[in-house]
């Protein structure tokens, strides 16, 4: 009876450590991930920007799930939506192996990783930090061909691969424009305004 529960015991440590292994390092896929213009991005405060991407893998059949955008500063300056994971993307192998997969952001399709909607009162000159984080599964057949079967050919769910990412909240030009008209005429009545006083 000891030695039966001590297998037991064994025989499950190592479903889990191979679970933990397999969500932790992506054995199954050679998956890179990196944002348009290294991450960064910019917008007025009261529009929505987003980033492109371009993803490669070299093994095995990609299926991206979610995005996400983990905020680490100003945080408070808007909202992520994530565009990549509601589209289904497959990352293949085959004929596609190691053709890279770019997608450029357009908010109008939708297209790109996510978007980020700027509130109207974030402060110009703010900038938001964070990372991009892609969470997606792996299969040995690809989820398109019809003899793909989930209980059989799925080799790692749960997998997430990160980037660095960047909002910049800068003025409109047409408010910088105005500010910069009210200091060049503050500047020139400013001499005039103390001689009337003297």
């Amino acid at each position: 009876m000891m030695k039966r529960l001590l297998l037991s015991l064994l025989v499950l440590g190592v479903e889990l450590g191979g679970a933990a292994f397999a969500r932790g390092n992506s054995i199954y896929d050679n998956l890179t991930f990196t944002l348009s213009n290294n991450g960064v991005i910019s917008g007025d405060p009261g529009t929505t920007t987003g980033w492109g991407f371009t993803l490669t893998n070299t093994m095995n059949y990609v299926v991206i799930d979610a995005s996400e955008f983990d905020i680490t500063q100003n945080a408070g300056d808007g909202s992520y939506t994530d565009i990549i994971g509601p589209n289904f993307l497959i990352v293949g192998t085959g004929v596609y192996a190691a053709t890279p997969i770019t997608q450029a952001f357009n908010g109008s399709v939708p297209t790109g990783v996510g978007s980020f909607a700027i509130l109207p009162s974030a402060m110009s000159g703010d900038v938001v930090l964070g990372t991009i984080t892609l969470t997606y599964d792996v299969y040995s057949v690809s989820p398109n061909d019809p003899s793909f079967n989930p209980f059989v050919d799925t080799l790692a769910t749960g997998l997430q691969i990160s980037a660095g990412a960047q909002v910049d909240v800068v003025p409109e030009p047409g408010s910088l424009l105005l500010w910069l008209t009210a200091a060049g005429l503050g500047l020139v009545l400013l001499p005039r305004l103390g001689r009337v006083g003297a």
